[in-house]
């Protein structure tokens, strides 16, 4: 079963962009929160739940990171502000039959050892010259965890999978 933990935003590169490029969020770059910080920000308001996803993503103009996790019973949602730790949304959730009693827990993410976002980006930039990363989604597979990164280079996209843990390439795939 595959899991999806959207990581959206930009990350900046060394290359000229285009105005439409220039035009994109760097959510990547210069976060006060990071990531083991909105993880544990979570992990303390909904104690004994399983991530199955997050978001990095603008809102209103303001970085927001919205994680996702479930227990036996319900799913649970909260927004960070990625700038001041501030929760600006819960959401509590039950769960339909079928996911209860455990079995949506199975969708839980490995979050050990998690290389950065920043670093994620600058592989998945080097597989398309004078790229940036817009869209970062960390997924898990028969016991893989991996980034599946879009970058884009004018007109040009190519998907990289990336080790989550060894920052390995796994495969490229072009759009």
């Amino acid at each position: 079963m595959l899991l999806s933990v959207g990581i959206l935003g930009g990350c900046t590169s060394q290359a000229k962009s285009s105005s439409n490029d220039s035009q994109q969020v760097a959510l990547a770059d210069n976060l006060t929160v990071s990531l083991k910080q909105a993880i544990s920000i979570y992990q303390k308001t909904y104690p004994k739940t399983d991530i199955i996803s997050i978001d990095l993503e603008k809102s209103l103009n303001k970085k927001i990171y919205r994680v996702e996790g479930v227990d036996d019973y319900k799913e649970y949602q909260i927004n960070i502000n990625a700038a001041n730790q501030k929760i600006s949304h819960k959401r509590e959730e039950n769960l339909e039959s079928d996911d209860r009693n455990g079995a949506k827990r199975v969708d839980k993410i490995n979050l050990q050892n998690l290389l950065s976002i920043k670093k994620i980006a600058q592989i998945a930039e080097k597989e398309l010259n004078n790229s940036k990363a817009t869209e970062f989604s960390l997924e898990q597979e028969v016991g893989v965890t991996y980034w599946e990164v879009t970058v884009k280079s004018g007109l040009k996209e190519k998907e990289v999978k990336i080790d989550a843990q060894k920052g390995t390439v796994l495969k490229v795939d072009t759009d």
